[in-house]
């Protein structure tokens, strides 16, 4: 890594860089200040030799990796909560070689960083990779270097919200020549090499320098799109024409670009890499594990299947959520089936239209249409018994084979459908029988005598219930 952030090429956000090289030449004295072993002492401070510097659950090792990025470290990374590259790999490593840990987990939320250093790391995730199932998460931030290295993860999750990508490589120049000649003061560079001082902050940019530089961010941001491309199982001119123009994605517009291969938190990337380890150690997935293949760059969101540990894509019709999640599915079932009863629904209907056809009709007409409807005649065996003398039929005859039909009826049924349908015991009333006395005595309407027979006697009820139906 070059020590001054001007011109150094950086895969970072450009606001973060905005902030670093603010003041460049603070920079350098914070790195001189600090020194990277003293820093180093302060990251890892408090750590006793048997304790982890990542956390493992289920199995699963949690590495982090936050803010600024660098090779190594300096006292603005650590002042700002960043990793260095070196500390990343240990981590990795370490994962690596723990026997508690059979699958990594990258937890990211970092905005970039140096290129010096990037490259190495993506080739340690890989290599790791081959070992044990890695699955990147970008927990709000994966953006430039982050993004760089993750892409060598076996899948990348990401949460709706985070921001993805911001493929491409980013340089500053500052020229302090006039602020130079105002306080009086004038630079003479000597060099011994045509380009040893392309860059240099004590002259304006020439573009023959310009020239120099612009072809040296070219050439790093073709590795960075090869690299991409080739983690993630993809063509560079994909890549760069979809992915690396510096955007950033939210969410899922990464998963539509294919920088990730899936929506989640953090539980649900846990769980994808437990998967892949039980796949590996199952026999159905061998390592290493090509990267972006599960589940597929297009899959929709998804979902933790907590019981089985598997992320799987969220389900968009009920079909699919049978098919998914079949136990989940039928306990919905079994919820809405024990949530429904259906004898007061058909109950209650019935008492509505009853008490329409007495409204309309009359008390009279009413009981008499009460009988026909609770004898659970079909309309067509209705049709069949009264022809043309039923109420409202136009009055054409008789119908060709009714005595036949009715024959036929009477011979597969009660001999008075309706008046006991052997739903009774011997001396007991049945459900209407009931009714139509509760209706006489208590001088009310058929919903309510209906209700009342209900209460008072469930089981004539049920039992009417179930020989109509």
């Amino acid at each position: 890594m070059i020590d001054n952030a001007n011109w150094s090429p950086w895969a970072i956000r450009p606001e973060y860089l905005e902030s670093i090289i603010n003041d460049p030449k603070m920079w350098t004295r914070m790195d001189e200040a600090a020194g990277s072993e003293a820093a180093t002492a302060a990251i890892f401070a408090g750590r006793s030799s048997d304790d982890r510097p990542y956390r493992v659950q289920d199995g699963v090792a949690v590495v982090p990796i936050v803010g600024p990025l660098s090779k190594r470290m300096s006292f603005f990374t650590w002042l700002l909560g960043g990793h260095t590259f070196a500390q990343i790999a240990a981590m990795i490593a370490e994962a690596g070689e723990d026997p508690d840990v059979e699958a990594i987990v990258l937890d990211v939320d970092s905005p970039g960083g140096t290129v010096s250093g990037t490259d190495g790391l993506t080739e340690v995730i890989s290599a790791a990779n081959a070992a044990k199932p890695v699955v990147a998460y970008a927990n709000g931030c994966m953006c430039s270097a982050a993004y760089w290295v993750s892409s060598a993860a076996a899948m990348i999750v990401a949460e709706r919200t985070a921001m993805v990508g911001s493929i491409g490589v980013i340089m500053v120049h500052a020229d302090y020549s006039r602020a130079d000649d105002r306080a009086g003061v004038k630079f003479t560079v000597l060099t011994a090499g045509k380009y040893k001082a392309v860059g240099n902050d004590c002259n304006p940019l020439s573009d023959e320098d310009r020239a120099v530089l612009q072809a040296e961010l070219d050439k790093i941001y073709g590795i960075f799109v090869g690299t991409v491309a080739s983690q993630r199982g993809t063509e560079a001119a994909r890549v760069q024409s979809e992915m690396a123009d510096g955007r950033v994605f939210i969410g899922d517009d990464a998963l539509a670009a294919g920088l990730v291969d899936g929506i989640g938190n953090l539980q649900s990337a846990i769980a994808a890499a437990r998967e892949l380890a039980e796949r590996v150690s199952e026999g159905t997935l061998e390592l290493p594990i090509s990267t972006g293949a599960t589940p597929p760059a297009k899959e929709q969101y998804v979902m933790t299947d907590k019981a089985n540990k598997k992320m799987i894509a969220a389900p968009a019709t009920v079909e699919e959520l049978a098919a998914a999640l079949p136990e989940l599915a039928q306990a919905l079932r079994d919820q809405g089936a024990q949530g429904v009863d259906v004898n007061a629904a058909v109950q209650a209907e019935t008492g509505r239209i009853m008490g329409l056809v007495e409204v309309h009709f009359g008390a009279e007409a009413a009981e008499k249409f009460t009988g026909i409807v609770t004898t659970g005649v079909t309309v067509a065996q209705y049709t069949a018994i009264c022809g043309d003398s039923a109420p409202g039929q136009p009055q054409a005859g008789n119908i060709q084979g009714k005595d036949e039909i009715l024959a036929a009826l009477k011979n597969t049924g009660p001999e008075n459908p309706g008046a006991d349908n052997g739903t009774a015991a011997a001396g007991e009333k049945d459900f209407l029988a009931l009714v139509n006395e509760y209706k006489a005595a208590h001088k009310c309407g058929l919903f309510d005598a209906q209700a009342a027979i209900i209460k008072a006697y469930p089981d004539a009820h049920e039992a009417y219930l179930k020989s109509v139906n």
